[in-house]
């Protein structure tokens, strides 16, 4: 059920990436707020900037890159993990309404037999 809900390219995966973007900032906007957070993002822009000052002008373009990478992985990790998590939420809402007491595996598995009793149904 949740993979044909969240499959790769469901319309609702599209949707999601936008509400993940939209998340991803909020997440931001509280994390600004905490003292720890703001102390580690200075510290780690002083570093930067010390490595900067360091390197000569070939070296500041790979640290430049490096520093764009992280921040592309940095956020596709982010953004997989709010998936994950948003998945997980929805696995557990199906667990918790279910009314007959069946696993997520057991209901995952009557689909697929729904499924396969009526080929061309989905």
């Amino acid at each position: 059920m949740m993979s044909m809900l969240l499959g790769k390219g469901s319309n609702l995966v599209q949707h999601m990436k936008g509400m993940v973007a939209d998340r991803q900032s909020e997440v931001g906007q509280v994390l600004w707020k905490c003292a720890s957070y703001r102390a580690l993002s200075q510290r780690s822009a002083d570093l930067s900037g010390q490595i900067r000052d360091i390197l000569d002008e070939k070296g500041q373009a790979i640290f430049t890159q490096y520093a764009e990478v992280e921040g592309l992985r940095f956020g596709q990790e982010a953004e997989e993990t709010y998936l994950m998590g948003l998945r997980d939420g929805l696995a557990l809402s199906e667990i918790i309404a279910n009314p007959e007491d069946k696993t997520l595996y057991r209901m995952v598995e009557e689909k697929k037999e729904e499924e396969d009793a009526s080929p061309g149904q989905g």
